[in-house]
């Protein structure tokens, strides 16, 4: 909410915060627009902070150190990343189409999944353009001769392929392109094009992982990974 501006009374205060029927209130000057505060995200950010530290114990004058911190990195400028591929993988069960079908169903206008060219036959459930481009072995080759930016990997015996023209047309519709691969694929694009490629490894729980849920919920370790499990199983 906006509160609107009060001359000379709150010099150099940009916003206020309160809580009011176990809601945070945030109050936000109408007029800022000087070079400490050009927007009002940062001042937010801060108020934030500020009313979060101090429903949690922090005096006012912590809470507000606290506050202005996080505040400076909000308005520290960033540099625009040169990354427009991002490629993750792991082993199999470790909730990689899930993440995928998130993503997807979460962020549609920010990313844009890459669909891969594959030449095993497709599997029952599988839909052709959406799991992968299903062709044969020499139709894939022949795109590899005849597209200038078509990438072909052996993958345990199967042939696949990617074309990075599609990655172009997705960054001219100003999305991220992300694609789910085999760690093969990965190390391999991100050898050749190291400045476009960001690499995600999606890895399953460790021992020490395991271990540590067991004494914080003194649970078994098959409890754990059966918790686990169903969890990932409820957010498909």
């Amino acid at each position: 909410i906006r509160a609107p501006p009060v001359a000379g009374v709150f010099e150099n205060v940009y916003g206020i915060n309160y809580v009011a029927n176990g809601k945070v209130i945030i109050l936000i000057a109408e007029d800022i627009a000087d070079a400490t505060h050009p927007e009002n995200l940062p001042t937010l950010i801060h108020e934030a902070v500020e009313a979060y530290q101090k429903l949690h114990g922090d005096t006012i004058a912590a809470a507000h150190t606290k506050a202005e911190e996080i505040e400076a990195g909000a308005k520290e400028p960033t540099v625009p990343s040169k990354k427009s591929l991002i490629l993750y993988s792991g082993p199999s069960a470790t909730g990689k189409s899930p993440l995928m079908k998130q993503i997807q169903r979460r962020e549609p206008d920010y990313f844009s999944r890459i669909v891969l060219y594959h030449s095993r036959a497709m599997r029952p459930g599988e839909v052709e353009g959406q799991d992968y481009y299903f062709r044969t072995p020499e139709q894939i080759k022949e795109l590899e001769r005849t597209k200038e930016r078509f990438v072909t990997l052996d993958v345990h015996g199967d042939i696949q392929g990617i074309d990075l023209e599609d990655v172009a047309q997705t960054l001219s519709r100003g999305k991220i392109a992300i694609a789910e691969v085999s760690t093969d694929w990965a190390k391999k694009l991100k050898e050749m094009y190291p400045d476009i490629v960001y690499t995600i490894f999606v890895a399953p729980l460790s021992d020490e992982m395991i271990r540590e849920r067991m004494d914080e919920r003194s649970q078994t370790a098959e409890e754990v990974i059966y918790e686990e499990m169903l969890n990932r199983q409820n957010e498909r």
